[in-house]
């Protein structure tokens, strides 16, 4: 049995995620585990939170450690599979889960599921045609529409409660202040407005409707296409899955994926069948779990000299 790992301190985890060929063993020790056949060679995908890997036989090997939420982030993405197994969207499917080192202090589970095809979003969009990208964004409405609408039947992140949402969403409004000064993206003068300007949680939120299934992270490498038709073909990780909002998921779609360009956005919420408030979604966008500005503030430094929010939340969400 290959030994496990042992990491002191979150910069040793960092170093071994990106550095070669240093979990291979492991991916070959769960599969073994699972039963499943050795593959010739396998590669690191995108590097993430979590060691993945794909295999020359299709399968993905996710590994979760105990360092960055792995407990709840494996946890969470078990019941959000479990949830979306029969649902007919294009997403991964389980093949197999296990344990590296049961009884350990930590037992380093894995999952073990098929690939999609496509390839992501992130890497091709420059190269797309208009049509293709705008059939994308249809495709991702259409997506987006299916999962909100899935029943909620899990027993930890996907319940009928808005407990757990309410909860992040309470740690966001106070923490997203000094949040958007510490990540610089945001021009000085929008951050300094952010206390302000956000409304409470029980503001934003209407919970005397029931949440939904939010997928909670669809950012550019996530979102798998055709390259040549803008055929959407899958949509990955779901560690950061949730009962919550809807409006949750579109400042990442729009911010990451679209690149702050509206006219695909106005294409989604077409499929999608809705509309929203821009200056609810720039709400949402600033209590993110992860910084939504980004990318925005890559391709158009001082975000176009807008110098109040609500001038932001027309410019980013205005269709």
């Amino acid at each position: 049995m290959t030994d496990v790992p042992v990491f002191d301190t979150d910069e040793e985890y960092e170093r071994a995620l990106t550095t070669p060929g240093w979990w291979e063993a492991l991916v070959f020790e769960a599969l073994s585990i699972a039963g499943l056949p050795r593959p010739a060679s396998v590669r690191s995908g995108l590097v993430g939170t979590y060691p993945t890997y794909v295999t020359d036989t299709g399968l993905v090997v996710k590994i979760y450690g105990d360092r960055y939420a792995g407990p709840e982030s494996h946890l969470v993405e078990t019941e959000a599979y479990a949830s979306l197994a029969d649902a007919g969207l294009p997403v991964p499917s389980v093949v197999a889960t296990g344990e590296l080192a049961s009884g350990r202090r930590w037992p380093w589970p894995f999952l073990v599921t098929t690939v999609v095809a496509g390839v992501p979003w992130g890497q091709v969009a420059s190269k797309m045609t208009r049509a293709a990208r705008v059939r994308t964004a249809g495709e991702l409405g259409v997506f987006l529409r299916r999962l909100h609408d899935l029943p909620l039947r899990g027993r930890i992140a996907l319940t009928s409660s808005w407990d757990r949402f309410e909860s992040l969403l309470a740690r966001r409004r106070r923490d997203a202040p000094s949040d958007h000064f510490r990540w610089n993206h945001l021009p000085p003068i929008l951050a300094a407005q952010v206390d302000a300007w956000l409304p409470s949680v029980r503001e934003l939120i209407d919970e005397s409707a029931p949440p939904v299934f939010v997928h909670g992270d669809l950012h550019a490498d996530h979102v798998f296409v055709d390259p040549a038709t803008g055929a959407l073909l899958g949509v990955i990780d779901f560690t950061d899955a949730s009962a919550g909002d809807r409006r949750y998921d579109l400042p990442a779609i729009q911010c990451s994926v679209f690149r702050g360009y509206r006219p695909l956005l106005a294409a989604l919420l077409e499929a999608y069948g809705a509309t929203f408030d821009p200056r609810e979604l720039l709400a949402f966008a600033l209590l993110h779990d992860f910084d939504m500005f980004e990318v925005p503030a890559a391709l158009d430094p001082g975000l176009g000299g807008v110098r109040t929010l609500d001038a932001l939340a027309t410019r980013l969400f205005r269709v």
